[in-house]
């Protein structure tokens, strides 16, 4: 990495399982930043194994940097741990920091998050969240421990509003519905740039393997696999303008993990390839490539794809390889409808 080549005796501190990594506080372990600032490990495995978050103390101020545990309104994955370990991640080790410490997580997921707390809970504290989130395009740092104990449905596993929703009464039992439930359905936006002046262009939803597999074989069709898009580079999040291309690319790629194994639908409402000046027709249903074999002529527009954003979907894919491929259901969606490459 070039900034560390430049600093080649300054230690590296993180999770062991992190390639830079020099040195691994074990669990409440402190050391200092400069002389003022106190800085707490707090090992949560779940997300990963060896994910850490890392509370400060400098006189009054606290603040906790949750990276992939705690978000404002949610939490990570279980990608290697289990909903055991996420409970005692955050309803222990996070729940018993003080009140007032300012929560700084890994990735700005806050009003993803709202959309589906109130899916499980109608509350002020949730309103109040919606409504900044809403008005505001950063949330870290502006809430607190003590805030999350109000709205993040992951740390009130004891509330019966979402006991009832969830049919489970057991923290654990609760804890695995709640992410199960967040899992299985997705709702994104596409939009023609990462411009303030970008066009909504389309809406897809992002469904997980069990949902799919419940499908109706009429409706299986009307869906499409991403593994090819996301093993090919083809599936990008372009670089928002405000934040360092390394960073994007590596949350990028992370997302992918979980991209890969949905299946889409997805709309378009606005033909803006066309030159149309407003959204004109009936949206039309858009379908992806499955294979390499598939993209024929369109292989060009997926290199002027690349130029414009100025991505190389090779140097993507090479970052992919290690996500496992996940199996796919034969009844997903008719490969000859393409999707849009721009």
């Amino acid at each position: 990495m070039p900034v560390l080549s430049q600093f080649k005796d300054l230690p590296v501190i993180g999770g062991k399982d992190c390639q830079v990594v020099t040195q691994t506080p074990a669990n409440g372990e402190t050391f200092k930043i400069g002389s003022g600032i106190t800085v707490t490990a707090l090992h949560t495995p779940c997300h990963t194994q060896d994910s850490i978050c890392y509370f400060l103390e400098d006189g009054n101020d606290r603040a906790v940097f949750t990276g992939d545990t705690l978000f404002i309104g949610g939490c990570g994955r279980f990608f290697e741990g289990t909903a055991e370990e996420m409970d005692a991640a955050l309803n222990k080790t996070l729940a018993a920091l003080p009140d007032d410490t300012k929560v700084y997580p890994g990735h700005e997921y806050t009003k993803a998050n709202v959309k589906f707390i109130e899916t499980v809970l109608q509350t002020e504290p949730v309103q109040k969240l919606k409504a900044f989130a809403t008005s505001n395009r950063e949330t870290q740092g502006k809430f607190t421990i003590g805030d999350e104990k109000q709205y993040n449905v992951f740390m009130k596993l004891d509330d019966p509003a979402i006991q009832k929703a969830t049919g489970k009464s057991d923290p654990v039992s609760v804890m695995a519905k709640l992410r199960e439930m967040k899992n299985n359905v997705r709702q994104c936006l596409i939009y023609d740039s990462p411009k303030e002046n970008a066009r909504l262009i389309g809406i897809e939803y992002m469904i997980s393997p069990r949902l799919y597999n419940d499908l109706p074989t009429s409706e299986r069709k009307l869906w499409h696999s991403h593994k090819f898009e996301v093993k090919s580079g083809m599936l990008i999040m372009p670089t928002p303008t405000t934040v360092p291309r390394a960073i994007w690319e590596h949350a990028e790629t992370k997302e992918m993990e979980d991209v890969i194994s949905l299946y889409g639908k997805t709309y378009h409402l606005w033909q803006v390839d066309r030159g149309d000046i407003v959204p004109m027709g009936a949206p039309e249903l858009m379908m992806s490539f499955t294979e390499e074999t598939q993209l024929g002529e369109c292989k060009k527009k997926w290199e002027d794809r690349d130029g414009r954003f100025a991505v190389e979907s090779e140097a993507k894919a090479d970052k992919r390889r290690y996500i496992k491929e996940p199996e796919i259901h034969p009844g997903n969606g008719p490969s000859y409808l393409v999707t849009d490459t721009s």
